[in-house]
């Protein structure tokens, strides 16, 4: 059995800065995130901060596809990647990242929508 890599990266709304820390604490009681990078301590309330999982794929370049990403996927149109939670699984635009798979050899990483929101077109 394939198990998938269960990681965080997390975009500071108020910094405009993306970070990959080692590990993310989360507290319900107030909806605040503790993490770490190499050179800061974060203690952040709800509303300074994005979080987005990895989705446990690579693009074709070996790129890992994040929960924000932007994507061009066969060179139809660029597709937001999110996290659905009705459906619970990760969508490329409106279809699951599973049928999007398919396309595998074509899928590759072009931003994500917080650095670089003018890229998602067409296909979100």
């Amino acid at each position: 059995m394939n198990k998938r890599q269960i990681k965080f990266r997390v975009w500071l709304i108020h910094w405009k800065k993306m970070l990959y820390p080692e590990g993310v604490h989360y507290f319900w009681s107030d909806c605040s995130m503790d993490f770490c990078d190499e050179e800061y301590h974060y203690d952040l309330m709800e509303g300074d901060y994005m979080p987005q999982q990895f989705t446990g794929l690579y693009d074709k370049n070996g790129k890992e596809i994040w929960e924000g990403d932007v994507v061009s996927l066969n060179e139809e149109g660029t597709y937001l990647v999110t996290w659905d939670e009705e459906d619970c699984l990760f969508k490329f635009g409106n279809s699951p990242v599973f049928e999007a798979c398919a396309y595998k050899a074509k899928i590759m990483v072009i931003g994500n929508i917080y650095e670089h929101p003018e890229l998602v077109g067409d296909g979100e």
